[in-house]
């Protein structure tokens, strides 16, 4: 009786043994997932940090570029009114001479039908 009580007690403890064989691996193997998934938050945690800093600075270039885009435009407009001034006087110039030869080719006109009728 004796010996059914130590098999069974020892049956019961190799029950319980393998037990916490099987429960420590089933731990190790979530450490270990754990671990990996861990690392894996790590590297995506640089990622996004990197990924943030190239969106500051693209955006930091973004708005270089369109400060000397709109300098540009501001340069060009002020270069073009200094061109239009400066085409100004010539093309009044050649307007006028334009005007004055017409009148004078008008008088000569008149001048010459009056020589004409005063013979």
């Amino acid at each position: 009786m004796e010996d059914q009580k130590y098999a069974a007690l020892m049956n019961k403890l190799i029950e319980v043994s393998e037990r916490t064989v099987r429960i420590e691996t089933k731990q190790e193997s979530v450490d270990r997932r754990l671990s990996e998934i861990e690392k894996e938050d790590a590297r995506q945690n640089d990622l996004l940090a990197e990924h943030i800093a190239g969106t500051v600075e693209n955006r930091k270039q973004i708005q270089n570029e369109k400060e000397r885009r709109e300098a540009l435009a501001s340069a060009h407009e002020k270069l073009k009114g200094r061109v239009e001034r400066l085409e100004t006087t010539p093309k009044v110039k050649k307007f006028l001479a334009d005007r004055i030869m017409w009148i004078a080719l008008v008088a000569g006109g008149i001048a010459a039908v009056l020589l004409l009728f005063k013979k």
